[in-house]
């Protein structure tokens, strides 16, 4: 009889010294509930500012009110002042000022890091009106702002961090470990432990460890947040507060940690193979395959998965995906969050029609774009994601496809244009198309080097193209098309 795999539940049994489960990382938005549409920005300015003009100067202004505090507070408080570089790693950076406050064993502000990045903020378009008195519309774009980042240690947390963005409508994160807090609820019950630097290595009596683990849930992460929110400068005060606008607490990823400590480290070896024999079928993103020459069709056998490989690319280069509509709404949500760390541009039509993709957009951090449904009646006339793809022979050549963009602006989405593997009259058309509309995002236009046997006769140069000039769209286009009739 052939051997029998061992599983890595049974090489467990009876060797575990300590087997302890706990939340580890989270990592939390906050965010304005009633900030989050075009209309509460409005109501925000007009009703509770009492102002009578809704304008984007006074996104400026409150930012600006909220630098000078920031700055204050961090002069009054005798708090360091650090500014991140591109390649830092915050934590690193940030591990001296924290060991120096953990050190006084009071909580405390240990230092606040500026960094520039980007987020998802409103931004506003003016609109061409009759009348003399200036009209704004708003739209959430993603731009490149400052954020800062209160490092703090809390007697009850630990090392943790406030991020809040500099403008408005002032998104924020928060950063706590479970682990830390489990640490320091166990030295206040006198219960014995060893620790790690992540985590515990021994404890005298690991069931009430393990309670105390289990106690950690909403209302103690809710409770810190919230006290910190209100010790910090923040661009919203009492006043607002009262009025509801003020931040509340989503999930954004929880990890879930179990500590597993053997009675023998040769019990380690042989748990860890158990463990990838358990586990091989699972993949990671930051693994990548690339299929180069290989004919994929739907009756091609085998397996094939996608991957992502951003250290490869580095950090500035925006990548987009494309699902054409082909996932669930379930596996959609669960494949973009598991992507979210990787600084994806935004993903196209991840699953088909307007309503199901409202639902996706919903659920992930990713911006999404429609794409196919573009073409869906009434699906540009209401915003159901942050971003719309537009191509010019799904709407109808020239006017239709500004016609379309016309609607959509002003339903909120931003916009590119994008080719069908259009010939070059088709990429005509879009260049002049988009140098009318102008789309916020960048373009995917340059598709014509992909046919085979033909030269470009609209090159992308450093990642731009020129319209053609000439009448029309444009002279010497045809003749890329070979005879007439063929």
């Amino acid at each position: 009889m052939g051997a029998r795999v061992v599983t890595a539940r049974e090489m467990l049994d009876g060797h575990a010294a300590l087997d302890i489960e706990c939340l580890d990382r989270v990592y939390l938005n906050a965010y304005v509930p009633v900030l989050q549409s075009s209309g509460q920005v409005v109501a925000f300015m007009t009703q509770h500012l009492g102002l009578p003009i809704p304008s984007p100067a006074i996104f400026d202004k409150m930012g600006q009110r909220f630098r000078r505090a920031v700055a204050s507070f961090a002069d009054a408080n005798h708090i360091p002042w650090v500014r991140f570089a591109k390649e830092d790693r915050k934590a690193d950076v940030m591990r001296p000022y924290l060991d120096r406050q953990a050190a006084t064993g009071r909580s405390g502000v240990a230092a606040i890091g500026v960094a520039q990045e980007f987020q998802r903020v409103w931004a506003a378009y003016r609109r061409e009106t009759r009348t003399a008195a200036p009209q704004f519309t708003f739209a959430k774009a993603d731009r490149r702002v400052t954020c800062y980042y209160f490092y703090l240690w809390d007697e009850g947390f630990g090392p943790a961090f406030i991020k809040v963005c500099a403008y408005f409508p002032y998104p924020a994160k928060i950063w706590v470990n479970g682990h830390e807090w489990a640490k320091r609820q166990a030295a206040r019950a006198g219960l014995g432990y060893r620790e790690l630097s992540n985590g515990f290595a021994a404890c005298d009596d690991a069931a009430a460890l393990q309670a105390i683990c289990d106690r950690l849930g909403p209302g103690t992460i809710e409770a810190f947040a919230q006290r910190w929110l209100h010790r910090l400068p923040l661009p919203f005060g009492p006043d607002d507060q009262r009025a509801g606008y003020w931040w509340e607490l989503s999930m954004r990823q929880v990890e879930v940690s179990r500590t597993i400590v053997l009675d023998a480290p040769r019990r380690a070896r042989a748990f860890f193979e158990a463990l990838i024999a358990d586990n091989l079928d699972i993949g990671r993103p930051a693994n990548v395959e690339i299929i180069f020459r290989r004919h994929i069709r739907r009756d091609t056998p085998g397996i094939f998965r996608t991957a992502i490989d951003r250290p490869a690319v580095g950090p500035d280069t925006a990548i987009r995906i494309d699902a054409n509509g082909a996932w669930g709404v379930e596996q959609a949500i669960a494949s973009l969050r598991e992507l979210e760390p990787l600084g994806i541009d935004c993903c196209e039509e991840p699953v088909s029609g307007a309503l199901a993709i409202a639902r996706v957009a919903a659920e992930t951090a990713i911006p999404i774009a429609l794409d196919e449904t573009t073409a869906e009646p009434g699906a540009l006339d209401r915003c159901v994601c942050q971003v719309a793809c537009l191509k010019v022979a799904r709407l109808g050549g020239i006017t239709g496809l500004l016609e379309a963009a016309r609607r959509a602006r002003r339903a909120g989405y931003e916009l590119y244009l994008a080719s069908m593997l259009d010939g070059p009259l088709g990429i005509a058309a879009a260049l002049h198309a988009a140098a009318v509309i102008r789309p916020e995002r960048p373009c995917g236009l340059a598709t014509l080097s992909l046919f085979e046997g033909r030269t470009d006769p609209i090159p992308a140069v450093d990642g731009r193209m020129t319209a053609p000039s000439g009448p029309g769209l444009g002279d010497g286009l045809l003749g890329w098309y070979g005879t007439l009739g063929h």
